[in-house]
Order: C-alpha cells, then sequence, then structure tokens
C-alpha cells in the first residue's frame, strides 16, 4: 500500500495527513508507514529520527513498525523517538515518556447544544455576521489563492516559520485536506483548514489563519462552519464515532500528569517556557481560545524515547526538526531580532504619537 492509502485506511493521529506534507522523510516496511525528519541532539551530535505521531499501519502492528523503524535508525548511528504520540500508541510503549500538552476533542453533534448554552460564542459569531462575513468552502486546487492571507498571517507573528508539523505551506499540495474561506464583500478575510482522521472517522482543524482586517469573531464563525461540516459529514459508519479536534495545545495545563515525571530542571524548564515564552508562541492564550469552546474531553499527547530519562539533547533534537534547514540556535536568534525590531517599532509609534498630540 502507498503512503496515502495506508493514511486513508489506518490514520488515527490528528497528525497522519501532515504525515504526507512534503519535507518530510518517508519510511517503509510491510504495511507500515513513518514520515519523520533527521534532527541533531546537539551540534555535531548524534542524529535521532523523529518519528510525526507514530507508526501508521494496523494498530496490532504498530509496536513491531516502532521496533523495526528503530533497528533501521540504528544502523546508521542514530536513535529513534516519537513526536505527538497518542494515548493509544502510548499504551503499548515501553520506553521513556514526557507529556507535550493536550488536544482537546469534540463530537461535532454536540456543536447546537453547546451554542445553546454559550451566549458568548454566539455574539462572537454574529459579530462577524453582522460586519458581512460569510463562509464558504473552497475547492482544493484553488487553494493557493490563498497564499496572501498566509504570508500576512506570517508577517505578524513572533516566530519565523516552522517546519516538521508546523508547515503552514499546505496550500500547495493540499492532499485530502478541506478548506473554508471566511469573506467580507467581495475581499477574503480569513481560511480554515480541515484534515481528515480517517481511523476515528472525524476532521483536524489544522489551520485558522486570518488576514489583518479581519473583524471580530472571524475565527469563530469559520469553525461553526467547520463543526456544523463535520457534524453533516456523510459515510461515517457510526454516529458516535464523530471525532473533531483542534490539535495539541503545547504545555496544556489539561494534560495529566505521568507516572514518571521528568527531572526537576526539566520541569522548571518547561514551567520557564510556558509562563515566559509569550512573545513567541502565547500557550495559555492558545489554550484560552481552544478552551471555550467547552471541548468533550482533552487527550494528552507524548514525545516517546526508547530509554530514559528523556532530557535537554532530546529536546534540542525535537527544536532541531522544527527549526527546519536553520539551527535552533539560529531560529532563536531570528526570533529575538524580530522581537527587538518590534519593540523599536512600538517605541517610535509611540513616540510619534506623542509628538502629534502636543
Amino acid at each position: 500500500m502507498t503512503p496515502e492509502a495506508l493514511v486513508a485506511r489506518y490514520g488515527w493521529n490528528a497528525a497522519s495527513v501532515q504525515a504526507l506534507n512534503p519535507g518530510l522523510l518517508r519510511w517503509q516496511r510491510e504495511g507500515a508507514f513513518v514520515a519523520y525528519a533527521r534532527a541533531r541532539q546537539w551540534p555535531g551530535g548524534p542524529a535521532v529520527w523523529l518519528g510525526a505521531g507514530e507508526p501508521i499501519c494496523a494498530p496490532g502492528a504498530q509496536h513491531d513498525a516502532a521496533q523495526a523503524f528503530a533497528r533501521d535508525a540504528a544502523s546508521v548511528g542514530a536513535s529513534a523517538a516519537w513526536f505527538g504520540a497518542s494515548g493509544r500508541f502510548r499504551e503499548a510503549w515501553t520506553g521513556a515518556e514526557l507529556v507535550l500538552g493536550a488536544q482537546p476533542v469534540w463530537d461535532p453533534a454536540d456543536w447546537p447544544e453547546i451554542l445553546s448554552r454559550k451566549a458568548s460564542l454566539r455574539q462572537q459569531i454574529n459579530r462577524a455576521r453582522n460586519k458581512g462575513v460569510t463562509v464558504a468552502p473552497l475547492a482544493p486546487e484553488r487553494a493557493r489563492t490563498l497564499e496572501p492571507i498566509r504570508q500576512s498571517w506570517l508577517a505578524r507573528r513572533g516566530l519565523p516559520p516552522l517546519d516538521f508539523l508546523v508547515q503552514t505551506d499546505v496550500l500547495r499540495a493540499p492532499g485530502p485536506r478541506r478548506f473554508l474561506v471566511a469573506t467580507r464583500g467581495e475581499r477574503r478575510v480569513g481560511y480554515l483548514v480541515l484534515a481528515p482522521v480517517p481511523a476515528r472517522e472525524g476532521v483536524f482543524v489544522e489551520w485558522i489563519i486570518q488576514a489583518p482586517e479581519a473583524p471580530n469573531g472571524t475565527a469563530s464563525l469559520l469553525l461553526d462552519a467547520a463543526f456544523r461540516e463535520a457534524a453533516a459529514s456523510p459515510g461515517r459508519r457510526s454516529e458516535s464515532a464523530a471525532f473533531l479536534t483542534l490539535g495539541m495545545v503545547p504545555l496544556s495545563t489539561h494534560a495529566p500528569p505521568t507516572d514518571s515525571p521528568p527531572p526537576a530542571h526539566l520541569r522548571a524548564l518547561l514551567w520557564w517556557m510556558r509562563a515566559h515564552a509569550r512573545r513567541f508562541y502565547n500557550f495559555e492564550g492558545l489554550e484560552r481560545f481552544k478552551a471555550k469552546f467547552e471541548p468533550l474531553a482533552w487527550e494528552p499527547l507524548y514525545l516517546l524515547a526508547p530509554e530514559a530519562p528523556i532530557g535537554l539533547p532530546l529536546l534540542h533534537a525535537v527544536a532541531d526538526a522544527f527549526a527546519g534547514p536553520r539551527s535552533p540556535e539560529a531560529l532563536i536568534a531570528q526570533a529575538l531580532a524580530r522581537a527587538a525590531a518590534d519593540e523599536v517599532s512600538g517605541v517610535r509609534r509611540s513616540l510619534r504619537q506623542r509628538l502629534s498630540g502636543r
């Protein structure tokens, strides 16, 4: 079977479709597929094959596939690890684990009831509608026409574009994704990307991208359309299997503790990142946004490695995978330079406003 066919049949992890993204390396053996990045634990240090999610194969074959993947990595002097693994895969894991965060999940059929009891959500949706915003599907072959919105959104981000499982450039090769577009008058003001999660008969809201001029409530209106479309999707084998997720919130407070917590210095680092890295990634804001839609549950997602403890070298490898062609150190330097430039621009604007007010 091709990787695409394996994803369509066995894709359980929300990141399954992302495993088909261009730029990821591919490993395939006897009915199993793994997308991965080759990363470095330290500059010049040993390599890690970092698997995207988990092996995509029949559930009973995941353990054997993971072992074969690790053996192939070891044959070239690398180790193997898994980023964003689900609780189902983690149950059969015998190595080390670290909770990365949690993803909120819903049954889309519950959406009308959620709206009926959440006046604040109805107000946000109506605010966008009252501003003339409408939402409609866009054919995947026309996805490239959304590129100007993506570029304007990227220009406002605290971090440079990232790689691995957070590639925003899914417009050139959408695969099985679907797109919903928010329009105000003749102007597009945002879009939402829906990726299928075939084995759970559901969808993953992969991206919500807005233009600077998008009216308040546009994101909520896009999500309202996504919930309604998911609830009406034909072809589900059972209504009880309906599933929608907005994806992982890193370092989520909804993630459960593990039986073997990480070392104290690693816990301190993760706490510091959540508390102080807001300029580059607003963990708390992302969690508040997703929580306001009242998820049915929060599912933990894991970083899995063959041996304990998980420490700074493996976290460096994770950062290296997301940094793409740059080093994590260069990525941080670029982000700090952008932050400094934003601060200078803000001070200049403030001075101009004060001087013009005299």
